[in-house]
């Protein structure tokens, strides 16, 4: 028996409306509802994606073969319309890379069994591509569509999927990974995909975001800006950034204080909220930007009138790209990291042959926006039309000043696209040189599997316009183009992006120096006599002090270590310690000990320390540290002595005891080991 509950006044009532038998019998006759809950209505798009689209879903290359094998692509074409599920302008930088897709099997590519490329627009939404995949590959066409697909495009013909960010990945590869579906990301950055067990056949055409946070942890190092504050998305990217950078600054001896988390489309209100807690921490005058939007987060700053008061590094998501005019200003002397850039010039040259009438199979809605947008002008008969331009003459030509795009969204691309294409056709010499069609060769499972390991062990080179960009894939499955370090300055009068360092190449490592146009009294440190606190994060954490010069302490192994105060985290427990050393030759009378008890910590300062002995006590191996040393309380954690000594890796390794060398990593390694702990009470 079916109920409807209804009010009356103040009394709830059940009344009976239908019945479901044990037969199976369905009846409701009396329950007519006072909402209108189909998909049909106007608003009902949150609730059924996909049922309104009034925009072309896919460009599908033409083929002269019955059922060839086909190239999946899901690209965000257009962006988010007003509802997250509706489709709204056209995204130019993912239009190109749906035709550079195309532009690859055309010209670059090898083409077994006539592949050919479906791109599908996602709306900027990756819900669709789980809903488009499961649809094409259990019938062959896209749900609440009448799809024209030329030949059959299903789990038989689907040679492999190529997508942007690592949220499409991580969505496309529910569906895929059971079916051995080779996956590549052109713009998944996120280390999470570096899992083999989660995502067995996913590989990238593009650097891991690994070493971009390691790109920014090195910059800080480099001018000794070891108390910063980090604003991340509320993503995969932002999250997955955020965790690598702690990791990686804290091996860089880097303290943060403030990590802010943003949602990826909040409010200004909550961005400002979010900017707000900047002032808690004094002496954090970095601020990192691990987000999606950035700019939003620049405009938000600048509203609160506190942008000029912060030194602002960005990730690839700010990277070269020309900034809103009202804050170029604001935020010269910024820092950002960018993927290494290149052209590819034939592609290019495919852009500037298209013209009004010849659009190469481009659904005419994508194209009319993407004329509009190049040219400025508007199409009045278009299903989108651009009112704020002139009307188009239809005669215009596209020009270099014109295509205005980041060339790394072309070069991944026709690298994920071109791995897929030239693994079918290994695959294929090897494995099934017979077979006239994709179902064929690939109806053995094995073939799926070597498929794969053929994508992985591509080698492409001389494609691209400058050398260097040689595509390969390494031992985590991802193509390391590399990172370029960027200042943004002012030149002639212009803002400029000026390249000061690469995480790759020949000067991989150094940098040339930053301006910051801030005073030259700048620093972001913790400042002398506060007892800071980190963020997530456990290392040692450098106060304000003048530096020792390196020379100096390099002199015979030994020198003089004066005036440095060092205040960091315990590696086991929350304690701050402050040390004040001197290098003796000898220990005995050299050690004071101060305790200053704090809630819920010690405070220890130790007057004079030779930081030589201290190594008396460590195996060559580093397996047993003990605290027993004449110059080592018994009292103190180990970590604490061996990170207080000196600030200077390098220094520590080759100066302070000679006979025992080893490289950072094997040193930080040896931190970890120690079994003294720091009484915390």
């Amino acid at each position: 028996m079916l109920l409807k509950i209804s009010r009356m006044t103040c009394l709830f009532m059940i009344i009976k409306v239908g019945t479901f038998s044990n037969s199976k019998k369905f009846t409701m006759n009396n329950y007519k509802p006072s909402w209108d809950g189909s998909c049909g209505r106007p608003e009902s798009c949150t609730e059924c994606p996909g049922f309104i689209t009034t925009k072309s879903r896919f460009m599908l290359q033409r083929s002269s073969q019955t059922n060839p094998a086909t190239i999946v692509a899901f690209y965000p074409v257009s962006s988010k319309g007003f509802d997250a599920y509706k489709c709204g302008n056209l995204n130019l930088g993912s239009f190109y890379r749906a035709l550079a897709t195309s532009y690859t099997l055309k010209i670059l590519a090898p083409r077994p069994f006539n592949v050919r490329s479906l791109v599908l627009d996602t709306c900027s939404n990756s819900l669709r591509i789980d809903r488009d995949l499961y649809s094409i590959l259990s019938s062959g066409g896209l749900c609440h569509s009448q799809t024209a697909f030329d030949g059959v495009i299903n789990n038989s013909t689907i040679g492999g999927v190529v997508t942007t960010s690592t949220a499409n990945v991580i969505a496309a590869n529910r569906i895929l990974a059971p079916l051995k579906i080779p996956l590549v990301g052109a713009f998944s950055t996120s280390s999470v995909l570096n899992d083999k067990y989660k995502y067995p056949y996913v590989a990238r055409t593009i650097s891991s975001d690994l070493q971009e946070t390691q790109a920014i942890a090195d910059v800080l190092q480099h001018n000794n800006w070891t108390y910063v504050t980090v604003i991340y998305s509320k993503e995969v990217y932002g999250k997955s950034g955020y965790e690598n950078f702690k990791s990686q600054a804290g091996k860089n001896g880097i303290c943060i204080a403030v990590s802010l988390p943003v949602q990826v489309q909040g409010s200004s209100d909550d961005i400002k909220n979010a900017l707000s807690q900047l002032s808690t921490e004094t002496g954090a005058n970095v601020v990192i930007l691990i987000t999606l939007n950035p700019e939003q987060i620049l405009k938000g700053a600048k509203d609160l009138g506190i942008i000029n008061q912060y030194l602002w590094i960005g990730t690839e998501t700010w990277g070269t790209n020309t900034l809103d005019s009202n804050l170029a200003d604001d935020v010269k002397g910024s820092i950002t990291v960018a993927m290494r850039n290149t052209m590819v010039t034939g592609f290019n040259n495919y852009l500037k042959s298209l013209r009004y009438n010849n659009r190469d199979n481009i659904p005419d809605d994508w194209f009319e926006e993407f004329y509009q947008q190049v040219h400025k002008c508007q199409l009045p008969m278009a299903s989108v039309v651009y009112s704020q331009y002139k009307v188009c003459n239809l005669s215009e030509q596209l020009t270099d000043e014109k295509l205005q795009m980041n060339n790394y969204i072309i070069f991944t691309t026709i690298a994920a696209t071109y791995s897929i294409a030239n693994a079918i056709q290994s695959t294929k010499n090897a494995r099934c040189a017979t077979k006239t069609n994709f179902k064929d060769c690939f109806y053995d499972d094995s073939n799926k599997e070597d498929l794969f390991k053929r994508l992985l062990e591509t080698k492409w080179s001389g494609w691209t316009d400058e050398p260097g960009f040689d595509l390969n894939f390494n031992e985590d499955r991802y193509w390391d183009v590399g990172y370029d370090i960027y200042n943004y300055v002012v030149e002639n009068g212009l803002h400029v992006y000026k390249r000061v360092g690469s995480t790759i190449g020949e000067n991989a490592g150094s940098l040339s120096p930053i301006l910051t146009y801030k005073p030259d009294s700048f620093m972001s440190q913790c400042p002398v006599g506060n007892d800071c606190t980190c963020t997530d994060i456990v290392t040692k954490q450098p106060s304000a002090v003048q530096q020792t010069n390196k020379e100096e302490k390099r002199s015979k192994g030994r020198g003089i270590i004066t005036g440095e105060k060092i205040n960091f985290r315990n590696l086991t427990g929350r304690a701050q310690t402050g040390i004040n050393l001197k290098n003796e030759n000898t220990c005995g009378r050299s050690q004071q000990v101060l305790l200053e008890p704090e809630p819920g910590m010690i405070r220890v300062e130790y007057k004079e320390f030779v930081p030589d002995v201290m190594f008396s006590s460590v195996g060559e191996k580093g397996s047993d540290f003990s605290c027993i040393s004449p110059c080592i309380p018994n009292t103190t954690n180990f970590q604490v002595f061996l990170l207080a000594a000196v600030s200077d890796i390098e220094f520590l390794e080759k100066a302070v005891y000679p006979s025992y060398v080893c490289s950072r990593d094997k040193f930080l390694q040896l931190l970890t080991l120690s079994h003294c702990k720091l009484p915390l009470k």
